[in-house]
């Protein structure tokens, strides 16, 4: 028997005719998206990119802003509590003996001083220097201040070099110290500072003025019962393992030369030694202070010693070391400092706190024309009602004295201008002398203000919009002055 074959496929196709058709045709059909189809797809995954980019840079700028912020109200707190520890000890004016101290205050101003601003940008009218970077200028206000303090009998105030050689431990304490606040010159590792004038390009950490960093000094004037044998103050310093001790002595013994690069934290005098030697206001107390005179002479900070100048040297020289001391912050464009008293009497000073008011060389109030920065002696400019209130000083009789002349007590109060040859590379200073005590006629201030302005690396935080953006964040202290 001859077997019968059966076609199933045929026959399936039979039963069901046109299926195998219909099958490619669905297929061919949906092949895949349409054009339009992936331009929107595209279009939507786009905007959620740009959207999710967007979102991270908020946040990551937020998160940044937060951060640098926060390091700026660090460095606020820092100086801050320096300032409050320090004027808890301030010495106000004495009758006699070493328990009296001197106040003097420096005001000057810098007029088109670079800015650095990330997001400087230039608007209509816009002419950029003759030299140097072109981007945001302002004017800079460069105060300073000193005076005398009182750590106690026995508490005192430590050192900041080293007891001995063999060690970096500060041991020595002393009771007086002249204290000083200022803008401090930033160094190269090296030591010394950059070739060219003030704000050149490879000094380029004092170029920009937000770069500039605020320096405390404490000059220390040793007790009456102190005792040492010799010299104590050290030249230079070796690296030995990992210490750094000093290597050679340098005798400091005189306390009229300003040390002006922090050569030594010690004078070997005590506080009574140097008022009985002061005779002529306002030359000699200015020894104790320090004025810019534009040629970088203000104090010297280091914030990364590198050591000597020959190659793999590893000694440090004591003006390189002290360079390390005076740094209190960094990154502090202006800082001013003024005071308030009661200077509103007729040719005579109040003694009855009724006129108390903020004075200072640039004053800004709704009754008398505010000096121009540019041209101090000449313009004069509107009240500034976003600026704190401050007033001229007084020249009227037996309040500040002006001029070149020695100053005799109790005008103990010495106001001046830039074009006097006495202060020459200030504005304006105002001594308050150490023996001034005499009823209705003392002019020491109440209150002392002090002013500043800090900054990020990167120049980015500001305290407005930018529209009128003021670069850094202000900040304030009042300091209560020690009067008799």
């Amino acid at each position: 028997m001859t077997p019968r074959f059966r076609n199933r496929t045929s026959n399936r196709a039979s039963r069901r005719p046109g299926l195998r058709a219909s099958v490619r045709g669905h297929f061919r059909g949906r092949g895949g998206f349409t054009l339009i189809e992936l331009t929107v797809s595209l279009g939507v995954a786009a905007i959620m990119f740009l959207m999710i980019d967007r979102i991270f840079y908020e946040t990551q700028r937020a998160v940044t802003a937060g951060i640098k912020t926060g390091e700026i109200m660090v460095k606020a707190e820092t100086i801050g509590d320096q300032l409050q520890r320090d004027a808890e000890i301030m010495l106000g004016p004495g009758a006699s003996g070493a328990n009296r101290g001197c106040l003097i205050i420096t005001q000057k101003l810098y007029t088109n001083v670079p800015i650095l601003d990330a997001n400087f940008a230039p608007g209509p009218g816009y002419v950029a220097p003759v030299s140097g970077p072109a981007g945001r200028r302002e004017d800079i206000r460069s105060d300073q201040i000193a005076f005398f303090v009182d750590g106690g009998s026995s508490t005192k105030i430590p050192s900041l070099t080293p007891k001995d050689q063999s060690t970096l431990s500060a041991e020595r304490h002393f009771q007086y110290g002249r204290v000083w606040y200022g803008h401090a010159m930033v160094t190269k590792p090296d030591g010394n500072l950059g070739n060219g004038a003030f704000g050149s390009v490879d000094n380029a950490e004092n170029l920009y003025a937000n770069r500039w960093v605020l320096g405390r000094q404490n000059l220390l004037f040793r007790d009456t019962t102190y005792t040492y044998a010799g010299s104590e103050v050290y030249g230079s310093y070796t690296i030995s393992g990992s210490d750094i001790k000093p290597s050679t002595t340098v005798n400091v013994s005189q306390y009229a030369t300003p040390l002006y690069q922090s050569q030594s934290d010690v004078c070997f005098h005590d506080l009574s030694t140097v008022w009985d030697n002061i005779v002529s206001y306002p030359t000699e107390p200015l020894g104790f202070t320090y004025l810019d005179d534009d040629n970088r002479k203000r104090l010297w900070v280091n914030r990364a010693l590198t050591g000597g100048q020959q190659a793999g040297a590893r000694t440090f020289t004591s003006s390189g070391m002290s360079q390390l001391h005076p740094l209190l912050a960094a990154n502090i464009s202006d800082f001013i400092v003024e005071f308030a008293g009661d200077y509103d009497g007729d040719n005579a000073i109040d003694t009855d706190g009724n006129n108390i008011k903020w004075y200072g060389f640039w004053f800004n109030n709704s009754v008398e024309l505010r000096r121009d920065p540019a041209a101090p002696y000449g313009v004069s400019l509107a009240y500034d009602s976003t600026q704190p209130t401050v007033f001229k000083p007084p020249t009227s009789a037996g309040q500040f004295v002006t001029g070149t002349a020695t100053v005799a007590a109790p005008n103990e109060a010495y106001y001046v201008g830039s074009a006097s040859a006495a202060a020459a590379n200030a504005d304006a200073v105002f001594i308050f002398r150490h023996d001034d005590i005499a009823a209705g006629t003392n002019k020491w201030p109440y209150l002392l203000r002090v002013r500043y302005r800090l900054h990020d690396d990167n120049g980015v935080i500001a305290s407005s919009s930018d529209a009128g953006r003021t670069m850094g964040k202000w900040y304030e202290h009042i300091i209560r002055v020690p009067r008799p």
